[in-house]
C-alpha cells in the first residue's frame, strides 16, 4: 500500500469517527432528554395532575399507544 492510499484511508477514517461521534451524541442526548421529560410525567402523575399525552419527538406520530387515561407518542 503506497502513502497516498494509507493518507486517503486514513481521512476516509476520520470522518467515520466524527459521523460515528455525532450519532452517539445525539443518540445520549436524546436519552437524556426522555429521562428528563419522564421526569416532568412523573412529578405530574405524583401530584394529580391528568396526564393526556407524554411525547417524544416531533412531526408525524411513528408509533402510538393510549395505556388509561395517557397517550404514550413516539
Amino acid at each position: 500500500m503506497d502513502f497516498e492510499t494509507l493518507l486517503s484511508a486514513l481521512k476516509f477514517s476520520q470522518w467515520a469517527h466524527y459521523i460515528w461521534l455525532f450519532f452517539v451524541v445525539l443518540g445520549t442526548l436524546s436519552i437524556l432528554v426522555v429521562i428528563h421529560e419522564w421526569g416532568h410525567f412523573i412529578a405530574a402523575r405524583i401530584n394529580g395532575v391528568k396526564v393526556l399525552e407524554f411525547s417524544f419527538g416531533i412531526g408525524q406520530k411513528i408509533f402510538s399507544k393510549k395505556l388509561g387515561d395517557t397517550g404514550y407518542t413516539v
